[in-house]
């Protein structure tokens, strides 16, 4: 059995626990600054780190993938607040032992397959489903990463498109990621986060970056809509 860490990425939400809900065994990673906050909010697993080391989506998630002791992590946003089976119909899994292991299974077909990353989709749509896993994919909220084998990290010039960038890493140093269609995690919004941040000219400016790096692999509609097209 792998040692597996589930930890749930979360800045200035303190009043608006949600992901902790669903999965009550994971790990809080905070800026220390917010330590009491989220401990008078009723987290009692929390990692604070200095508030400059994690100030932003990329610094946090790459802090968390160079310093946790796990062989495995399951990195998660804290808006995520319905979990979902998918086939022909979707089913709202409500059961907090059958979430968490579905992330310990997962976890353990990213180290079985000894491939570094795998990511959930967010979205419950039985018309999009045709098989369990795909080798890629859009999606986001939960991402699996091997330890050992995932030497990718995420690239502050990607931004709004950090999450897709890494992929393309991935599949280029393990040729494929796990991605689940059958078990989804939708997120909401809410207060808080980087997401407040974004203007469109970042937005803009990241997804063109990513395109000028990976050039015909990163597809960008007109509506500024971006996919993966790597054929295997």
């Amino acid at each position: 059995m792998i040692k597996l860490g589930i930890y749930v990425i979360s800045y200035g939400r303190s009043d608006e626990i949600k992901t902790a809900k669903s999965v009550p065994s994971s790990t809080y990673v905070v800026r220390k600054s917010q330590e009491k906050a989220y401990k008078k909010a009723g987290i009692k697993n929390i990692w604070a780190i200095e508030d400059e080391k994690i100030n932003s989506w990329t610094n946090v998630m790459n802090y968390i993938l160079d310093n946790a002791p796990e062989t495995c992590v399951v990195i998660m946003d804290d808006d995520l607040e319905d979990f979902s089976y998918v086939g022909t119909q979707a089913w709202k899994v409500e059961d907090t032992d059958i979430i968490e292991d579905e992330l310990v299974r997962l976890s353990q077909i990213v180290y079985d397959l000894d491939i570094g990353h795998g990511i959930l989709g967010f979205r419950p749509n039985p018309r999009n489903y045709a098989e369990e896993f795909l080798w890629h994919g859009t999606g986001g909220g939960t991402y699996f990463f091997n330890l050992d084998k995932c030497k990718s990290r995420f690239v502050p010039e990607a931004y709004a498109s950090a999450d897709l960038e890494l992929q393309l890493q991935e599949l280029l140093t393990n040729r494929i990621i796990l991605f689940p269609k059958y078990f989804v995690a939708s997120t909401s919004y809410n207060s808080g986060t980087n997401s407040q941040a974004r203007t469109m000219t970042k937005v803009v400016d990241s997804i063109r970056w990513v395109q000028n790096k990976w050039g015909k692999y990163f597809l960008v509609t007109e509506k500024l809509k971006t996919r993966i097209k790597v054929v295997r």
